[in-house]
């Protein structure tokens, strides 16, 4: 895996020595993780959302773009690398609610699988907006058009690509539109969390990686009407519609902000039940100086 240092002459780490890390293949996350792929020493492994925070459980991988609901619900000690996110401050337009019926009158919701975080935004909106506690009814059926249900709750580039029928599903709610006009603070969808380093060494290693990650974002922050354009296009968005998704709308960024409105997500979780509160946010610390003992 190349750093900073790397670049700079610094010796690499033998090719034996790999870093695993979980990437999402959405749209979304080509800012975060396009080029990486490319980089000696790390092996990418792309799954949805809902399914990273548990290969990092049992193992299979070092770091992951997890769902950010899961740094609460996860068993495992973890700490967030604050070198990138996957993020909004008003609308999405890939985590939406659908309904045939109106928005108030909602009390069953088919929730997309693939995502935990939006599930428990979700409960959270209609809550505090609507005085409703939904059912959450697990996944929708491949052919939106032809699903029977009362409410859907999707994410991701099926969003866009394969809509169900407005004619059907007429009212719609963005749910990071909601969250940004009820609370005034951007919402953080997904970000980088690994389990905490047991030693040095292991803290040594994940200071690297996200170098490596912030480089990347950064290098990405200069190209995203380029990424939009090309990766768009290979996913079949209108070219339109992917410019002002990755260049308008979604946040990248780890700044104030995104953590006030993070932390605010996590205790609202809490306070409607949810999701308990089982830890506080713990973020990556400096690796230490030789000569320098370690708390």
């Amino acid at each position: 895996m190349e750093s900073s240092a790397d670049r700079a002459g610094a010796p690499q780490r033998a090719a034996t020595d790999v870093t695993r890390l979980g990437v999402v293949r959405y749209l979304n996350t080509r800012p975060l993780i396009a080029g990486l792929e490319s980089l000696r020493g790390l092996q990418l492994r792309a799954e949805v959302p809902a399914e990273l925070i548990g290969t990092i459980e049992r193992g299979e991988l070092d770091a992951a773009l997890c769902s950010s609901i899961d740094f609460q619900r996860s068993s495992q000690d973890l700490v967030i690398l604050p070198v990138g996110l996957l993020g909004s401050a008003g609308a999405t337009l890939t985590v939406k609610v659908f309904s045939r019926v109106p928005l108030a009158q909602v009390r069953r919701l088919h929730a997309d699988a693939d995502s935990h975080t939006s599930r428990v935004l979700a409960g959270i909106v209609f809550a505090e907006r609507f005085g409703t506690t939904l059912e959450l009814v697990d996944g929708v059926p491949d052919n939106l058009d032809a699903c029977d249900a009362e409410a859907m709750l999707l994410i991701g580039d099926k969003v866009v690509l394969r809509a169900p029928d407005a004619a059907r599903f007429p009212h719609e709610l963005d749910l990071g539109h909601a969250w940004y006009e009820m609370n005034a603070l951007p919402f953080t969808f997904a970000c980088w969390m690994a389990p905490r380093p047991c030693d040095a060494a292991a803290q040594q290693r994940l200071h690297t990686l996200a170098q490596v990650l912030d480089h990347q974002r950064r290098r990405n922050a200069q190209r995203l009407a380029s990424l939009a354009a090309v990766e768009g296009r290979a996913r079949g968005w209108p070219a339109e519609v992917a410019h002002r998704y990755l260049c308008e709308l979604l946040r990248f960024e780890w700044n104030h902000a995104q953590r006030r409105g993070l932390e605010l997500f996590w205790a609202k979780a809490a306070e409607h039940g949810l999701q308990p509160m089982r830890r506080a946010i713990a973020l990556l610390e400096p690796p230490c100086r030789p000569g320098h003992a370690c708390d």
